[in-house]
């Protein structure tokens, strides 16, 4: 009776610590994915006015302010609706909207690389052991996300170039696309560490914390898409480092 009775217990005690870890692999997926309120948040293409091109499109746009109330995006779109030109892609409004939002705990500091990686849609299959990416002629890659290939030389020239300075990884995707999000980071993180560069993650589920932080960087290593030529373009205007990725 005794020895069913410590049976049961340890077998409850598994069954709990299942539970826990389960629960745990939800929630490192989950934060792979923007949090839920931030899945159909488009910040890049409603600043430059990608958004505002078609009636459905607009639709959109204007239900920015309900939908996102107190967002950069809300904010932005009220502060340029008076304007008849350069309503889009204001470097000068977006940036006081950035500066004003910015505490110092979204300020990376002067001894940090940040690396935006974009994930989700830029990501399209994996098949015989490598990434097949959505690609876009326009970007010199082809591709919205930075390849892997392309990332071991990025690193190979921080490693070289840029001395004594941890490297932070920010992510997040407003589409679930957790498989491909895991593949592509786990491949980006084995080329980190078997260069043995200190670096960290930054996932916070929210695009306008992730795009103040990133704005406020001394050195920017951008991907490609309309968000992070807008961080880019801070970034230089306050006289931080931009380097385009697509140069490797």
């Amino acid at each position: 009776m005794v020895s069913n009775n410590i049976f049961i217990y340890y077998m409850e005690i598994l069954i709990i610590l299942i539970i826990i870890l389960f629960k745990l692999l939800l929630i490192k997926n989950e934060y792979l994915t923007n949090k839920k309120h931030w899945l159909n948040y488009r910040l890049g293409d409603i600043i430059i006015g990608e958004c505002y091109r078609k009636s459905w499109e607009r639709q959109y746009f204007n239900s920015i302010e309900k939908l996102y109330p107190n967002s950069i995006a809300a904010i932005y779109i009220k502060k340029t609706n008076h304007l008849k030109h350069n309503r889009f892609n204001n470097m000068n409004i977006l940036d006081k909207i950035v500066r004003d939002k910015t505490t110092k705990n979204n300020i990376p500091g002067n001894d940090k690389i940040v690396i935006h990686l974009r994930i989700g849609d830029s990501l399209k299959d994996y098949k015989n052991g490598k990434i097949i990416y959505n690609k876009r002629k326009r970007f010199k890659s082809g591709t919205y996300a930075i390849k892997v290939e392309s990332f071991e030389h990025l690193i190979d020239y921080i490693k070289k170039n840029i001395k004594n300075k941890k490297i932070v990884l920010v992510y997040g995707s407003h589409k679930k696309n957790e498989r491909l999000n895991n593949i592509y980071l786990n491949e980006i993180k084995k080329i980190l560490k078997v260069r043995k560069l200190p670096f960290i993650e930054k996932l916070t589920g929210n695009p306008d914390d992730d795009f103040i932080y990133m704005a406020n960087s001394k050195y920017f290593f951008k991907s490609n898409g309309t968000y992070s030529d807008l961080i880019s373009n801070i970034v230089r205007k306050n006289g931080g480092i931009v380097v385009d990725t697509n140069n490797f």
